[in-house]
């Protein structure tokens, strides 16, 4: 999943000619998903905040691509329609690159969490089975 995250964020760099500054916030908050997580919790943090963050890097970068769109001289003669459409098309893909960093964050937060599941399940099917066993014994004990 790193590898493709990796892969669409070279595709992004070369396919959308994006400015300095929307490429920083990008690759920014890239490098922020692919850094180590110290704990669970902070894994759990993540997630719940990555939301919100990428809501405002994808505003930032609405901004910055139209401001960017408008001072090329390709682009600065052409209707207010095709502008948005272009915009539209940058975004999209900026959001789509946002939406799998997001998964990866997820995948590696359920990963650290599944072998803590586990053995809590674990300990509680051996408790269960313990009382199962007593129960047993506890009525067929008492109507002997």
């Amino acid at each position: 999943m790193e590898e493709r995250l990796h892969h669409k964020q070279q595709e992004i760099e070369e396919l959308l000619h994006l400015g300095a500054e929307v490429k920083a916030e990008i690759f920014e908050f890239s490098h922020h998903i692919m850094a180590f997580d110290k704990g669970l919790t902070h894994s759990g943090l993540k997630i719940l905040t990555l939301g919100i963050r990428t809501g405002l890097i994808i505003s930032k970068i609405r901004k910055a691509v139209r401001r960017d769109l408008c001072k090329r001289v390709e682009t600065a003669d052409c209707s207010p329609q095709e502008m948005t459409t272009r915009v539209a098309l940058i975004v999209r893909e900026a959001r789509d690159f946002l939406q799998q960093a997001r998964m990866l964050v997820r995948c590696r937060f359920y990963g650290r969490l599944f072998p803590i599941w586990h053995v809590l399940h674990m300990g509680l099917v051996v408790m269960l089975m313990l009382t199962i066993i007593i129960h047993v014994s506890a009525v067929y004990g008492a109507s002997a």
